[in-house]
């Protein structure tokens, strides 16, 4: 019996596409400031933050703060890494983290986060408060509104008196559309209901300053041609 030929086996050949990794996303440059003035003011902290046997302030170890604060050494090292190593790979810590290292060293989880442009915007609000408190306009629209003990808190009073200020803190120029929307929206960040009169006004100045150091410059428009 003749035996059939045998078929030549079919060769595959498998080709792998290699596609090439899509690049992580560039970090934003709030996110680098915000992560580097965090790193810093931890750094800083901790070497003020310890109690020597005299009374005397030291540095605390970071194995008694990831101790107190209840986090991994491993952790509180990541975030307290070089200048060069956090250009690699910014510190990203989570919420939780964050305030529980806040909790340990004793201060308002806020104030990590708070960056050199923030503390400038802080003292320049200070600053123009103090000027506005001896214009008798400030004194009179104030005293009728955020003053009392009355005042309602109601988010659109709060938006409206938060624009009203800024409008006699000499922002009149910039009161653009979106500047105007963000103090309204700035000044949502605290209920101003349940807070000592006495500290709105200021606290008013702050939303406005900041809120207005947000916006971006009005646009000059374009000249037409002769």
């Amino acid at each position: 019996m003749a035996m059939k030929p045998l078929r030549p086996k079919k060769q595959f050949r498998w080709s792998i596409a290699m596609r090439d990794e899509p690049d992580a996303p560039a970090k934003s440059e709030l996110f680098l400031k915000s992560s580097n003035q965090f790193r810093r003011a931890l750094r800083r902290m901790i070497n003020q933050s310890g109690t020597a046997p005299n009374g005397e302030v030291k540095s605390v170890s970071r194995q008694a703060l990831s101790a107190s604060a209840g986090i991994a050494a491993s952790t509180l090292n990541k975030l307290l890494v070089s200048d060069e190593k956090a250009k690699e790979e910014p510190p990203n810590p989570t919420l939780e983290v964050i305030c529980k290292l806040a909790a340990a060293l004793n201060v308002s989880p806020g104030l990590l986060l708070l960056t050199e442009d923030d503390w400038k915007k802080l003292g320049s609000s200070v600053a123009t408060y103090m000027a506005l408190e001896r214009a008798d306009n400030f004194r009179e629209f104030v005293s009728d509104t955020v003053l009392s003990n009355e005042y309602s808190g109601v988010a659109s009073d709060v938006a409206r008196d938060a624009q009203q200020i800024a409008q006699m803190c000499g922002f009149g120029s910039r009161a653009t559309e979106a500047a105007r929307t963000n103090i309204a929206a700035t000044s949502q960040v605290l209920s101003f209901r349940g807070l000592n009169p006495e500290h709105r006004p200021l606290l008013m100045v702050i939303c406005a300053i900041f809120a207005l150091s947000a916006t971006p410059p009005r646009t000059s428009p374009e000249s037409n041609p002769s």
